[in-house]
């Protein structure tokens, strides 16, 4: 089916009012097409207007983090210090500094892109043909409109990290969403009671620095709002062996439908290969300590990013 319509370019574009990946991505096509673009111009489109996006986003959430930080290290903490607590807000604090800044640079350094001379050693390792790159990819590997190549299981394209979220880097991501979870909920300790204060009508003796303090919390609300849920949803996707995508738009694998019966009839984990019991789930993204989640450099990566146990095959 045509993706655009035959609506002239610019009532194309006034479509799109609502941000998201498939947003970004229908924008450029209109671009490529209005400009009479071949597919390869068409994606370097789509890839152009991603990274564009998510540039400026990732910029905002680091200047936004680092406008929190410096509120509360040099401007809240100071002016309450003789509380017994804040000492102890402010080493968590400096520990999810450096978790925070660890974890993003972790997450921009993989790639996660197939080897190039990948091939499926037998039905149950292959993916498909990427007609994109132009080469076999593995199983739970998909490709990103954003990054303009394959990604080793592929959860989703992160713009507020400005990269792809996979198979080396999933787990990081997951440890980033804890420490800002927890970072958030230390900016809103900090600065509560002196927005109280504030709109009580005590302006300035609540603090000093109300437009920070106001701003900070305001921040750190909104973030405990939105990361809360996002992070028990990747929590219960560890806990399933599953990806956002597959999530989404489920596991299609012919090998997977011939033996869905099988599988069904072996295991107790629903209609999904990859799933192998909650242990195993959870060793594979976090490693076999309790502390991968939290300290995620203490558990080493398992596996390949080529090759997946099934639940059929551990019941075998």
């Amino acid at each position: 089916a045509e993706y655009m319509g035959t609506d002239e370019p610019t009532a194309q574009v006034l479509k799109c009012a609502i941000f998201d990946m498939s947003t970004v991505q229908h924008f450029a096509r209109i671009v490529s097409r209005f400009c009479k673009c071949d597919d390869t111009c068409d994606r370097a489109w789509t890839s152009c207007l991603f990274k564009s996006v998510g540039g400026c986003l990732a910029s905002l959430h680091i200047c936004l983090w680092l406008f929190c930080y410096y509120t509360c290290f040099f401007k809240m903490i100071p002016e309450q210090f003789s509380v017994p607590w804040l000492q102890l807000m402010d080493a968590i604090m400096l520990v999810g500094v450096f978790a925070t800044v660890y974890n993003i640079l972790s997450c921009w350094s993989y790639t996660n892109e197939p080897p190039k001379n990948w091939r499926p050693s037998s039905e149950r390792d292959d993916g498909g043909f990427c007609s994109s790159c132009g080469f076999e990819r593995p199983a739970r590997a998909h490709h990103c409109s954003a990054c303009n190549r394959c990604v080793m299981k592929k959860d989703h394209h992160c713009f507020w990290l400005n990269t792809c979220i996979g198979f080396y880097n999933y787990k990081f991501f997951v440890s980033f969403l804890f420490w800002t979870y927890l970072n958030a909920f230390v900016f809103v300790l900090l600065t509560i009671h002196p927005v109280i204060r504030i709109f009580q009508g005590f302006y300035y003796e609540a603090t000093q620095f109300p437009f920070a303090a106001i701003g900070t919390c305001l921040i750190g609300l909104i973030t405990l709002f939105c990361i809360f849920f996002f992070w028990l949803y990747h929590l219960w996707l560890v806990d399933r062996n599953l990806t956002s995508f597959e999530h989404q738009f489920g596991v299609t694998y012919s090998w997977f439908k011939s033996e869905l019966n099988a599988c069904s009839q072996s295991c107790e984990h629903g209609e999904n290969p990859f799933n192998v019991g909650r242990a195993r789930n959870w060793q594979q993204v976090f490693g076999r300590g309790i502390w991968g989640m939290v300290f995620p450099f203490l558990a080493p990566i398992q596996g390949d990013g080529c090759y997946f146990d099934t639940a059929h095959e551990s019941k075998v």
